[in-house]
């Protein structure tokens, strides 16, 4: 009954450690990538017409500093 009890204890442990791995590693830079494209794309339309710089310049440079701030890049 305890070897069960240990077995069961090992692989619920697995799974914890693989489902956090995958939220870690995959699925949490997915939501900061698509929440930094979000708001770049929100900071360029705004600032595009303020600034001497294209678009393309000021999405890149927001969505860049965005992947910093969360710790991506």
């Amino acid at each position: 009954m305890v070897k069960n009890k240990k077995i069961v204890l090992l692989v619920l442990l697995g799974l914890l450690l693989l489902t956090s791995w995958f939220y870690w590693f995959q699925y949490r830079p997915i939501m900061i990538r698509q929440y930094c494209h979000n708001h770049a794309e929100e900071n360029a339309k705004v600032m595009v017409s303020f600034s001497e710089f294209d678009i393309a310049h000021i999405y890149d440079r927001s969505y860049e500093k965005c992947l910093h701030e969360k710790g991506l890049y």
